[in-house]
C-alpha cells in the first residue's frame, strides 16, 4: 500500500525492500515537504532499526551527514546491474556498528541506514531488493 502511494504521489516506483530480518516491521513514513523525499522507519525488537530514505529530486538539494565515527570497511555490490555501495561504521559512543547503504536507480537516489545488523543480514536485504520491471 505504501509502495503504491509513493508512485501515484511521486510518479515513480520505487525500489522495495523484499526482505526484512526477523522480527523487524514497519514504523511509519515520513513524506518530506516539495518532493524531497519518503524516510520509511523499520525497528526490530533485536535493537536492530532501518531508515530507509527516497529521495527522487536528489540532484536539487543535499543529503550530508556529519560521519565522525570510524569506517570500518567500504565496498561495493552489484544487483540488477546496480552499482550500490556498502559503507559500515562503528559508532564511537557505543560500540554499536551502523551500515550506510547507498544507490541510484532510474534517477531516484535510495539510502539504506541501517544499526546492529550483521554483515550476511545486510547483504541478504540488499541482494533481495526489488526492483521496478
Amino acid at each position: 500500500e505504501l509502495y503504491k502511494k509513493i508512485e501515484s504521489e511521486y510518479g515513480f516506483v520505487p525500489i522495495k525492500l523484499e526482505y526484512l530480518p526477523e522480527n523487524t516491521t514497519f514504523k511509519e513514513a515520513v513524506f518530506c515537504s516539495d518532493m524531497q523525499g519518503i524516510n520509511l522507519y523499520y525497528e526490530s525488537n533485536q535493537k536492530a532499526n532501518i531508515i530507509y530514505i527516497i529521495r527522487p529530486n536528489y540532484r536539487e538539494s543535499s543529503l550530508s551527514t556529519v560521519i565522525e565515527d570510524e569506517k570500518i570497511q567500504e565496498y561495493k555490490m552489484i544487483v540488477n546491474d546496480v552499482n550500490i555501495t556498502l559503507t559500515e561504521y562503528n559508532i564511537a559512543e557505543t560500540g554499536e556498528n551502523r551500515w550506510s547503504i547507498l544507490w541510484v536507480y532510474q534517477d531516484v537516489q535510495y539510502l539504506l541506514r541501517i544499526t546492529e545488523m550483521k554483515q550476511a543480514e545486510v547483504e541478504k536485504l540488499v541482494n533481495t531488493l526489488r526492483f521496478s520491471e
